[in-house]
């Protein structure tokens, strides 16, 4: 959930009044979770129904008020001690029904800890998720220091899967669909790779720039709005300038979770020093970019790639 400048990400707690000094212990855990995480935009809350709460209606526990918070939580933790909670199975189903409609949240996770109390509503719940038709998973912990850190594992995963949606939706603005990188010893390559790809929108220099653009600030400004860097690395790019400065450029927003941005080297000769940051990144072989037609191919598939995950992020 987008709140302000951060993303907020809740938890809610489906779990009896006995594992109220749990709950103490995750809201203090989340809570140092959103201070390292705030910087890259996110933060991390808790919600869970108190009984006791003053606010109650006299008529009881307010339905909509609980349906409320977890049809908007990104996961749902189910803990169960020695006892099931009064309403525990009521939320869980609920949770349950909620994750049916849309396919996607709340994210749900069962936690039993160990217990000596025989008690049949636990047993029976419990037994229910070991069957067929339970799709959740089910989790036993030995401890509370063991449940929160599962609960932590889980929320960052929710986390890494925001920002890897983050990354893609805001592709969906770019300019280009390629920026090709080159040394200018190698742009007979570059002109014949970017007369090949004339289903996809490419930049390339000589063909894109218009007579009294600013190089450094078309440049940097055509990178910054490309869905794809493609660099063409050779002998000769090591003492490139400005391919130097793209490669920097595409690596470093790369990095970065607002720029949407991906790397692909193309080696179109055997060279001993790869640039900074390449070497990590799956491009196309010496061998491979011989045939310079497969090499236009790969791109434009990757490209089409791209742009289908995109497209299913916005439908």
């Amino acid at each position: 959930m987008k709140k302000g400048n951060l993303i907020t990400i809740e938890l809610y707690v489906a779990a009896g009044i006995e594992t109220k000094p749990i709950k103490n212990k995750i809201e203090l855990a989340l809570k140092e979770l959103s201070g390292v995480h705030e910087k890259s935009g996110f933060e991390f809350r808790l919600r869970w129904w108190q009984d006791e709460s003053a606010a109650m209606p006299l008529t009881g526990r307010s339905q909509d008020e609980y349906n409320n918070m977890i049809d908007s939580s990104d996961m749902v933790a189910v803990i169960v001690h020695n006892t099931l909670g009064r309403y525990t199975l009521e939320e869980y189903h609920h949770a349950v029904n909620c994750f049916k409609k849309n396919g996607k949240f709340p994210r749900i996770v069962v936690y039993t800890l160990p217990t000596n109390f025989d008690n049949d509503a636990r047993y029976e719940f419990i037994k229910s998720l070991r069957s067929d038709d339970s799709d959740y998973f089910h989790s036993r912990v030995d401890n509370d220091e063991q449940l929160i850190d599962k609960i932590k594992g889980e929320l960052l995963k929710i986390k890494y899967d925001y920002e890897a949606e983050l990354n893609l939706s805001t592709s969906k603005l770019k300019q280009w669909d390629i920026f090709l990188a080159h040394s200018s010893f190698d742009l007979k390559y570059a002109k014949e790779l970017f007369d090949m790809m004339n289903n996809i929108n490419v930049f390339l220099d000589s063909e894109r720039l218009h007579l009294g653009d600013d190089w450094d600030l078309e440049l940097s400004k055509a990178q910054k709005n490309s869905l794809i860097t493609a660099v063409l690395v050779s002998s000769k790019t090591d003492t490139a300038y400005y391919e130097r400065e793209e490669i920097a450029n595409a690596i470093s927003m790369s990095r970065k979770l607002e720029s949407g941005h991906w790397v692909i080297p193309i080696y179109i000769e055997e060279v001993e020093d790869i640039p900074y940051g390449l070497r990590s990144k799956h491009g196309i072989k010496p061998n491979e970019s011989n045939d310079i037609q497969e090499v236009a191919k790969r791109l434009m598939d990757e490209v089409n790639y791209r742009k289908s995950l995109i497209t299913e992020l916005s439908l």
